[in-house]
């Protein structure tokens, strides 16, 4: 059982802040709202945390990709730079502490390979982020591992106004809140990072979804 509330507006993650801004933006009323943000975490199979979309290339990004609620920008703007790659998952893989720690049923310890377009790190050069859509979302990708059950470790939402591209995102690093970060900062830290290296970035944009095939009457854990 997931003792946190469903929506805070006093402190986020990376995912969070960002479901909530989606539930915001697409909830037909304030009624509606936590209906939509549940539709955005759950799976088909109702609402839970063993059916919460926990992984981001395996769960969340394709089913609001399918649902209407994203559509992958990645190889349009990435072009001949973008490479095709994905995360594999494996029974192995759920035998680690960091995927343990998720305390997902064995039936929910999903298997397979899951297909992603990337940027690269060093494709991302100045002219390229200038071509982000305001509004979009920005999801980094880390160097494959099969231990970790996701390689997409952080996202969030570029700000792009007059030229000037910045990255909306709940920040542990550096800061430990929301911030607006100067998206050449935030990328040049993350081409830093030598203990689990940061790759490249995917990228989508937000649409107008199908309705919620959510029940009312289900508030959810």
């Amino acid at each position: 059982f997931d003792a946190d509330p469903l929506s805070r507006d006093d402190a986020f993650d990376c995912l969070t802040l960002v479901e909530q801004s989606l539930a915001q933006v697409h909830a037909p009323d304030p009624d509606a709202y936590l209906i939509t943000l549940n539709h955005l975490r759950s799976s088909d199979a109702g609402i839970s945390y063993a059916s919460r979309l926990h992984l981001m290339e395996a769960q969340w990004l394709p089913t609001q990709v399918a649902r209407g609620y994203l559509r992958d920008l990645t190889r349009a703007l990435g072009g001949e730079a973008t490479v095709r790659t994905g995360k594999i998952l494996t029974r192995r893989t759920w035998t680690s502490v960091s995927s343990r720690a998720l305390a997902l049923p064995a039936d929910r310890q999903v298997v397979g390979e899951f297909p992603i377009d990337m940027i690269p790190l060093e494709a991302m050069d100045d002219a390229r982020l200038r071509t982000l859509p305001h509004g979009s979302l920005l999801v980094v990708v880390r160097e494959e591992r099969e231990l970790k059950a996701t390689r997409m470790t952080h996202l969030g939402i570029v700000l792009n106004q007059g030229g000037r591209v910045k990255l909306r995102h709940a920040a542990r690093a550096g800061y430990g809140r929301v911030v607006d970060e100067d998206l050449r900062t935030f990328l040049q830290r993350n081409r830093g990072y030598r203990k689990w290296p940061v790759v490249g970035v995917s990228v989508y944009a937000p649409t107008r979804p199908k309705p919620p095939a959510v029940s009312s009457t289900s508030a959810g854990p």
